[in-house]
């Protein structure tokens, strides 16, 4: 077996499933005190070429070793598993096309049993107890053979392991487990999955709550999927899940509980290359979900999003069709204020860019 002597370490941790792969092994790596390592191909085409670059560029030196497996869905997931036996498994969510066509409770407990027996006698599977299907397949792990080598964390009462006092404010993540106070700077309530699974694999360790707690606290992440930044008085939010529909979710409830002095106003623009339902459902989620008090669409399907918007009752003035990102430019510059709070997707970013270049040269000529 060639992972056998590629990934000799005594500690293997694999973090599957999707969204925030990545950031689920930067916090295990601070609470395991485990070297980094680059994720080599985590963007081929192949998921599991991805995942066998990745078990490349481990050192067979290392105590530890954290590996980001970009499989999506069960099956997926199941052929990854068998590139190494890892003694802790982490599934944040499945992609959605699993979660739609569904599977019976028969396959998934075949599932669940064959993924078990590619953990050690010692190993444990920790699944997302928040996400509809990972509760699912838990609640089946009763009719499988090893029931207790399956964790569930989040923040449902029925969870193994339970946040509460969960909150988000001003780029900081506050919840309390096992009676301990935790606090992460990171933009947004949704990397709770990933913080609560470095939680209860650093507890299964032996490492102390409070421990626990410093490391997660001292985790800085080498890149967020949404990144924030201040300029003239305006918040801009940079989302860089544009092709992940958990990650663009996830944008659009960060802008909804971000403090705002003036309005939250969302920039979107790309190819088109999605289907009608995509574009219809972003200019209804502009009014449900983000809270957004002004649209600008640019790109090929703009017009839906913008009618999807109004029909969801933004008025008609603060939806605005852009026919190009130069455009958007323009009516960009007209609509933020200081006080504004801007969720930039998409193609819009470098617009939006060109917007906030303009903001600091005047900025600095004031400033002279």
């Amino acid at each position: 077996d060639w992972s056998s002597d590629v990934c000799s370490s005594d500690l293997v941790i694999v973090v599957s499933g999707t969204p925030f792969q990545s950031e689920t092994a930067q916090f295990l790596e601070s609470v395991c005190g485990i070297t980094p390592r680059m994720c080599l191909g985590s963007k081929a085409q192949d998921p599991q070429l991805s995942a066998m670059l990745h078990l490349l560029n481990t050192d067979s030196l290392d105590d530890a070793v954290v590996c980001e497996f970009p499989a999506l869905g069960l099956a997926e997931i199941l052929k990854q598993s068998t590139l190494c036996r890892p003694r802790f498994a982490v599934i944040n969510s499945l992609a959605k096309s699993e979660t739609v066509s569904g599977s019976d409770d028969d396959d998934s407990a075949r599932w669940l049993e064959s993924t078990l027996d590619q953990l050690p006698t010692n190993g444990c599977l920790i699944l997302n107890g928040d996400d509809h299907e990972l509760r699912r397949i838990a609640n089946l792990a009763s009719t499988c053979s090893q029931p207790g080598r399956i964790l569930t964390v989040g923040r449902s009462p029925n969870c193994d392991l339970v946040a509460s006092d969960v909150s988000w404010r001003n780029g900081q993540l506050s919840f309390v487990v096992e009676g301990e106070p935790i606090r992460v700077a990171v933009w947004g309530r949704h990397y709770l999955p990933a913080a609560m699974a470095a939680f209860a694999i650093g507890r299964m360790l032996g490492h102390r709550p409070r421990a626990i707690a410093d490391a997660l606290g001292a985790t800085v992440l080498r890149q967020e999927t949404c990144s924030v930044t201040h300029t003239d008085g305006v918040d801009v939010v940079e989302d860089a899940s544009s092709d992940d529909p958990d990650g663009i979710q996830h944008a659009w409830r960060l802008l909804r509980d971000m403090e705002v002095a003036g309005r939250r106003v969302l920039a979107f623009g790309d190819d088109g290359s999605k289907d009608l339902d995509f574009y219809q459902r972003l200019g209804i989620s502009a009014v449900t979900v983000c809270s957004a008090d002004v649209l600008l669409a640019s790109g090929p399907r703009a017009h839906e999003v913008v009618v999807a918007a109004r029909m969801a009752g933004m008025p008609a003035t603060r939806a605005l069709e852009c026919h190009s990102d130069d455009e958007l430019e323009r009516m960009a510059r007209v609509v933020i204020n200081a006080g504004d709070v801007i969720l930039v997707q998409g193609a819009s970013r470098h617009a939006v860019r060109q917007v906030l270049q303009n903001l600091r040269r005047q900025e600095q000529s004031q400033a002279d």
